[in-house]
């Protein structure tokens, strides 16, 4: 899965992200901090682990103009999405592809990924859109959809080649569920220790 940011103006490739080699197994970064920051345009603070079938990515941006992305992946990809502050909003550019998706504070989504091409903006207010984004492959999802059947309705698109959403309407971040977004974000252990600790918490 490959996801590509540009200047919707000028098409300058702002942040471009091969998650496909991320996802191998055995491989050797097993962690990222990312800052990109392009004045006129967006700053993007990122830090992703890495596992063999899931990225865990916690993230902060703000985009004081509408960028560009774009999205291919060969198979599904899942993403489940908590908005943690701030506001986004994706629509799709290509006639009768994947519905506009927002996003406000507090509210939570997943999503299958497959092609994806449209626009990204945020709010106008000097506010950081907050989240936390748990990548993860289909085979991660086969594992564990024995025991969650609703994740079983995106399989039905899994054939489309544009990207779905779970729930028509975004559903709410329950306290339970920001007290484990909590613990992930404000993980103080280091190293080996911290990436076993999200990856539990992920799970």
């Amino acid at each position: 899965m490959k996801m590509t940011l540009r200047n919707t103006i000028t098409n300058e490739i702002l942040v471009d992200r091969d998650y496909i080699t991320l996802l191998k197994p055995y491989h050797m970064k097993y962690e990222n901090n990312i800052s990109v920051s392009v004045s006129s345009i967006l700053t993007n603070q990122i830090q992703e682990y890495y596992y063999n079938d899931m990225v865990i990515s916690i993230g902060k941006l703000h985009s004081k103009k509408e960028i560009t992305v774009e999205l291919i992946t060969s198979k599904p990809y899942y993403e489940m999405h908590f908005c943690l502050d701030g506001y986004s909003q994706f629509y799709s550019t290509k006639a009768n592809k994947a519905p506009k998706f927002t996003f406000n504070k507090g509210e939570h989504n997943i999503y299958c990924h497959k092609n994806l091409y449209g626009i990204y903006s945020t709010n106008d207010r000097n506010i950081n859109n907050q989240y936390l984004e748990i990548i993860v492959s289909k085979e991660f999802v086969d594992r564990i959809i024995i025991n969650y059947r609703e994740i079983g309705l995106l399989f039905k698109s899994e054939n489309q080649d544009f990207t779905t959403k779970l729930f028509n309407d975004n559903m709410p971040i329950t306290s339970e569920m920001y007290n484990t977004i909590f613990q992930m974000c404000n993980c103080n252990k280091f190293g080996e220790l911290k990436r076993s600790f999200l990856e539990i918490k992920a799970y």
